[in-house]
């Protein structure tokens, strides 16, 4: 998954509220660097949640508003090396769709 330049930066100063819905400290939250960089770290980041606090990660996944049938799909029919990547993905997709509806809907006012 690939973004433009905009929604990264946009991201970048959004992405606190992600981290605190995963149960982290805004504060400690770093988002620096390219994205592809980010992801990487990210992706560490869900494989520990998934690892050591499971009922914690699925409890955020519904703070963030996360489609239940996809995170369900992926716990079950993702390959398990790849279980991480498809839920961070998942969790950037439906971040940057928030963003633009923001967006959109602050356009028209």
């Amino acid at each position: 998954m690939d973004i433009s330049d905009n929604q990264w930066a946009i991201f970048q100063k959004d992405f606190p509220t992600i981290y605190k819905a995963l149960g982290q400290h805004p504060e400690n939250c770093v988002v620096e660097g390219d994205y592809h960089a980010f992801m990487e770290r990210f992706i560490l980041f869900i494989q520990y949640l998934i690892d050591h606090r499971l009922e914690d990660f699925i409890r955020a996944c519904y703070r963030i508003d996360l489609d239940e049938k996809r995170v369900a799909e992926i716990l079950v029919n993702a390959p398990v090396a790849e279980i991480s990547e498809q839920l961070a993905a998942l969790i950037i997709e439906r971040q940057l769709q928030k963003i633009a509806f923001k967006a959109k809907y602050k356009a028209s006012e």
